[in-house]
């Protein structure tokens, strides 16, 4: 995973797991500051005693990092301190009410007074965590299906990508391994009899895409939220929050895996695209809702390298600069690559926003039709 740091547009932090070819004595993984000012060396080595799937910045204290491991534990590493990390979550056999798998997806909110982390796990656990204290979280629940008649069962609620709505900081919305998204609800609705402690249901689920979502992403354009997911079935998806039946679009241009997505932090109509040939996709939907409109695929050596060594040349993970000014791709090799974006990428024309609106309206009001005549 690559992050980027909102005050510092040079600043990423990127996790990582074990070295292939590493040593007995290397940790089982570790999260790298990169300066853009300082490659090839990190700036600042975090060391993990599992992999760590995804990693940040705190949002509103610098210096600190939240990592997420393998193992299902919350790490929290102070840069002013040391590499270990100086709060951790305890093992799964010690937790009360902590994960116990895989942790591919967490997010903070809140204010700089008062934050927290939600996290989301392979076996379907939410946790809110104070950061403050990690011994054991806020509040955890499992997720189930909601209904009766619901088509996905409790083994179908495997977290794979999680976000948080811009205006509603009181639900998320996470992707599963079934290719499902759900939105849930965090301020009450837990279901306590019958044996089910801690459980809540997953509501307004809709069947999105045909392989495990791989990311999902909120973005908040004046009044109106819009999520963008990807799926190892080669496809993009735009919704809304509040047609959720079917996607306002559907982009099925790709024909291997998309890994992730992630819109323009000041373009409202942007986004970037990484799928598993190796391209770098960017799109402007105030400009083609059918394909990219610049895309950068792997050099002839870079391809020739991945055949020889077995490793694909592929971004799993991107990140924006908070000033959109540059794009940061984080490989299945362990490198981290910044790219700076054309001018006209990061400014949009002063009509642009108004646009994007009338098209995204346009999409709203085809849904309707659609959804009348169906």
């Amino acid at each position: 995973d690559v992050t980027t740091r909102a005050h510092s547009p040079s600043m990423v932090v990127a996790s990582y797991g074990r070295r292939g070819f590493g040593s007995l004595a290397d940790p089982e993984g570790c999260v790298n500051v990169w300066s853009a000012g300082l490659h090839p060396k990190p700036e600042f080595t975090c060391d993990a005693p599992s992999p760590i799937l995804t990693a940040q910045f705190h949002k509103f204290t610098p210096g600190l990092i939240i990592g997420a491991g393998e193992c299902g534990s919350i790490f929290l590493w102070d840069q002013r301190d040391k590499h270990a990390p100086v709060l951790k979550t305890p093992l799964p056999a010690y937790s009360r009410g902590g994960h116990s798998h895989a942790v591919y997806a967490m997010e903070m909110v809140g204010t700089h007074q008062s934050n927290s982390l939600i996290s989301a796990s392979m076996d379907g656990r939410v946790c809110v965590w104070s950061l403050n204290k990690l011994s054991e979280p806020q509040e955890h629940f499992d997720l189930k299906p909601a209904g009766p008649d619901s088509k996905h069962t409790v083994n179908d609620i495997s977290i794979t990508a999680m976000t948080v709505p811009h205006r509603k900081h009181s639900e998320i919305v996470v992707g599963l391994a079934n290719g499902a998204i759900g939105q849930v609800q965090l301020d009450g609705g837990k279901e306590q009899d019958a044996g089910e402690k801690n459980v809540k249901p997953l509501r307004d689920t809709w069947s999105s895409h045909e392989g495990p979502i791989t990311s999902i992403q909120a973005a908040c354009h004046d009044g109106f939220d819009l999520l963008l997911s990807t799926s190892v079935d080669g496809s993009v998806r735009l919704w809304s929050p509040e047609h959720c039946q079917f996607p306002l679009l559907e982009m099925d241009c790709y024909d291997d895996y998309v890994l992730d997505a992630k819109w323009h932090p000041v373009h409202p109509a942007c986004f970037a695209v990484a799928d598993a040939n190796g391209n770098l996709d960017l799109w402007d939907l105030n400009t083609d809702f059918e394909k990219q409109v610049w895309r950068m695929e792997p050099t002839e050596s870079e391809v020739a390298k991945a055949d020889r060594d077995r490793h694909p040349t592929a971004y799993n993970k991107l990140a924006w600069s908070p000033d959109g000014k540059r794009l940061v791709g984080g490989t299945a090799e362990g490198h981290v690559r910044m790219f700076t974006v054309a001018k006209d990428v990061y400014t949009s024309k002063p009509d642009g926003t108004a646009r994007f609106h009338d098209r995204i309206a346009t999409l709203h009001e085809e849904y309707k039709q659609q959804h009348r005549a169906g």
